[in-house]
């Protein structure tokens, strides 16, 4: 009978999630047939919107002799507030913090006993050896691999731990049979782990640059499981999948299982840097199968100098715009990754990076702040680079510390005042390119020669800040709240965004955009038609949003509201400036001008819950998968017509 407890910790960003890591630390641990016999193991998840009081409340519930936690940088404030009451309340108890964010930190050590600990690298080994040796009749920590404590005050490290080469010496939790049955939606999912990169942003590819890998029979009988066990959203937490030639293998097992029991619905990915053709070919195996993926374009930087300064020269641009070409031709949804402001980016050669990526023919933009995180070496470069940064603001909002993390906001290139006005800039992409706002417009200035994109996206970031009746306005006013309080590096505020725009004050920004471009210089007939288009196909993001009849007055096109969208009558001598710049016009080459735009995709209901965070994240995925909720448009055949 055991006669010691553990409880493993994951808080998470999302519900629901399977607690990976700390099924593999049990599996690995209990291989051990002592230590299986001597201790029970139990797993607590939650999301980090919890407050810390009921966390801390649970966990003393669970009178546990060791707690491991996993540490992140979207959950370390959190833990941090939990610790002291926690080591306070359990004195013997021995605490263990692992993970990225905590790795060779010993400034986390906050009891000067050693009941408080820090794995400093992968956890399996380590923390099946702090078990086994709290077993012995004298434990002695500096015998463990891999650990930081204090000892009477004193910092103690011990050896560094081997890395798991052979990813299969760790037991599968998934066949083990230690997961219950039903209780998780969403699961976190490897097949490999490292990096062949060692971007100085990142922590995944310091160190040991080897890629140590699961066995590919192992990984289809997992991922059997999950489609069995009713998880609707794999997340793959390998840094490069499509690397490896088994991945396009794994993604017709998925689709297999998907066939077989409807599951799941969603797959995400961290693309695979400099194989276009393998990651085209995943995406494209999932995406027949209906199943909602989407394939991330991680350039990060478009500037050869700022990716040689932080360390992603050996990653080609031009691989990723061949994935994008690619892509487009076989309507696979994709999104691009950039990085406002990486050291050695300028704020001419950042926009000229948003130009390049909508002339290749980029979908939609996710443009991430630069969180200077610990363990990278940006963190040792910090003054080199000319960092000044604010710490603890995730969320934007006062009190909420779930996350820790530093935010650059100004570097030795880009100022503070230049880092806002490159937000500004990033909230024009988000309205006028991501939410389709001015979407065929753009596209025709661009073509025409009359105004490219960056210029189009600072013109509108100008005319928001312009005058008071425009910075008042809900939707600007928000995003200037962002950019004070930090608040657009929360992982759900670009859903916000577009819930805004796209959904709660729909019309309001449709308005608002309208006054924009009729102050514009480019304003005449052939923009005005393609404004109206814009304005009948810009993108729904839930299902129950009334589509209602426009309140702007139409000029050129007859619009009529229909059930799932709009009937409209295109004037002859306008036919073909829609079929060249309309999005999803679907192939054929009659002579009607009706169409009909049918916003009937992906959508799901907005959820009326009193948690609007989750259809925040819900519309984040929108956005990286823009493309699957952009209406068809569809002619009418004359005869019909």
């Amino acid at each position: 009978m055991a006669s010691q407890s553990v409880t493993l910790v994951e808080l998470n960003v999302y519900e629901r999630i399977l607690p990976l890591v700390s099924g593999y630390l049990q599996t690995y641990a209990t291989k051990d047939p002592e230590v299986k016999s001597a201790y029970d193991f139990s797993m607590y998840t939650h999301t980090v919107h919890v407050p810390a009081e009921t966390i801390l409340a649970d966990l003393l519930k669970t009178e546990s002799d060791v707690y491991g936690f996993s540490c992140y940088v979207w959950n370390m404030g959190l833990i941090k507030q939990l610790l002291p009451p926690l080591l306070a309340a359990r004195p013997r108890a021995q605490i263990l913090l692992g993970g990225p964010q905590v790795v060779s930190q010993p400034k986390y050590l906050i009891s000067p006993r050693d009941n408080l600990l820090l794995c400093n690298g992968e956890g399996e080994k380590t923390f099946a050896n702090l078990l086994r040796e709290r077993l012995s009749g004298a434990p002695d920590l500096t015998r463990v691999r891999g650990l930081s404590f204090r000892r009477d005050g004193e910092l103690v490290t011990t050896e560094p731990e081997e890395k798991i080469l052979s990813l299969d010496e760790i037991p599968s939790p998934f066949l083990s049979g230690i997961y219950p049955e039903d209780r998780y939606t969403q699961a976190v999912f490897e097949t490999n782990r490292g990096c062949p990169f060692k971007c100085s942003f990142c922590f995944w590819g310091l160190g040991d640059h080897r890629v140590a890998k699961f066995e590919e029979e192992r990984i289809k009988e997992e991922l059997t499981w999950l489609s069995d066990h009713g998880v609707w959203a794999i997340f793959f937490a390998d840094a490069n999948f499509g690397m490896l030639p088994r991945d396009v293998g794994l993604a017709e097992h998925i689709v297999a299982n998907k066939a077989r029991t409807g599951l799941p619905y969603m797959v995400a990915v961290n693309s695979a840097k400099n194989r276009p053709e393998r990651l085209v070919e995943v995406a494209a195996t999932l995406q027949k199968a209906g199943i909602n993926t989407t394939q991330s374009i991680a350039v990060q930087s478009l500037d050869e100098g700022t990716l040689q300064t932080v360390d992603r020269g050996n990653i080609k641009v031009a691989a990723y715009a061949a994935a994008q070409e690619q892509m487009n031709e076989r309507h696979i949804a994709s999104y691009v990754e950039l990085i406002w402001p990486l050291p050695g980016e300028t704020a001419a050669s950042f926009r000229q990076g948003v130009e390049t990526m909508c002339e290749i023919g980029a979908q939609s933009f996710i443009i991430y702040p630069l969180l200077l995180l610990q363990n990278t070496t940006m963190w040792e470069k910090r003054q080199e680079h000319g960092f000044v940064t604010v710490a603890n603001h995730l969320g934007g909002a006062p009190g909420y510390q779930a996350g820790e993390y530093e935010l650059v906001v100004a570097t030795q290139e880009v100022g503070r005042t230049e880092h806002d006005e490159g937000l500004r800039f990033v909230h024009a992409v988000a309205t006028l390119y991501n939410a389709r706002s001015l979407y065929t417009v753009a596209h025709y200035l661009h073509d025409s020669g009359r105004l490219s994109f960056a210029g189009l996206f600072q013109s509108f970031a100008d005319y928001c800040k312009g005058g008071k009746g425009r910075t008042d306005f809900p939707y600007v006013a928000r995003y200037e709240q962002a950019i004070a309080d930090y608040g657009y590096c929360h992982w759900s505020y670009w859903g916000e965004i577009l819930h805004l725009g796209a959904h709660v004050l729909r019309e309001e920004v449709d308005a608002f955009v309208h006054e924009f471009a009729a102050a514009q210089p480019w304003w005449d007939e052939t923009t005005q038609v393609l404004f109206e288009l814009d304005l009948i196909s810009r993108p729904y993001a839930y299902s129950n949003t009334e589509i209602a009849e426009k309140r702007y007055a139409f000029e050129h096109l007859d619009v009529e509201t229909v059930p799932g969208g709009y009937r409209i009558a295109v004037p002859m001598r306008f036919l073909p400036l829609v079929r060249r710049y309309a999005e999803s016009l679907e192939p054929g080459q009659g002579v009607s001008p009706v169409f009909v735009v049918d916003h009937d995709r992906q959508q799901m209901p907005f959820m009326r819950s009193d948690n609007l965070e989750k259809n925040y994240n819900y519309c984040y995925g929108v956005i990286t998968s823009i493309k699957s909720y952009v209406p068809v448009i569809r002619q009418v055949s004359a005869a019909a017509a």
